[in-house]
C-alpha cells in the first residue's frame, strides 16, 4: 500500500453516513469564518478521499523511533477491535516504522479494551 490510496487500500479509512455527518457538522459549528471554514472542509474531506498509506506515515515519523511508536498507537486506536486487513495494514506498518516487535506487542496490548 505504497503512497495514498483509496479507501479500500485502508480499511479504517472507510466513514459511515453518520460518521461523514459528524464530521461536517462540527465544521459547520463553531467562531470560525464562512471562507476559512470552507477551507478547511475541503481539505478535510481530500485528506478523508486520500488517507495516508503506509510510506507516508512512515516518512512522518523521520526515523524517530518515539514518532513511530506514536503513529502506530494512533493507528491501532484508530483501528480497535482490527479486522484482518487493518491487523496485517498494522503489521506492516510496525516493519516501516522499524519498531521493535516487543514494544509493537507493548502497543496492542495498552490500545485493547479493558475487560
Amino acid at each position: 500500500m505504497p503512497g495514498r490510496g483509496n479507501a479500500r487500500a485502508h480499511p479504517a479509512s472507510v466513514f459511515s453516513v453518520s460518521e461523514a455527518a459528524a464530521i461536517r457538522a462540527a465544521f459547520v459549528q463553531g467562531d470560525v469564518s464562512p471562507n476559512r471554514r470552507k477551507f478547511r472542509l475541503a481539505r478535510t474531506w481530500s485528506q478523508i478521499k486520500h488517507p495516508a498509506g503506509i510510506s507516508d506515515l512512515a516518512a512522518g515519523a523521520g526515523g524517530s523511533p518515539e514518532l513511530g511508536a506514536q503513529i502506530y498507537a494512533a493507528a491501532v486506536l484508530s483501528a480497535g477491535e482490527p479486522s484482518p486487513a487493518e491487523t496485517a495494514f498494522l503489521a506492516k506498518l510496525a516493519t516501516a516504522l522499524n519498531l521493535d516487535p516487543g514494544l509493537v506487542a507493548n502497543l496492542r496490548a495498552a490500545a485493547a479494551p479493558a475487560t
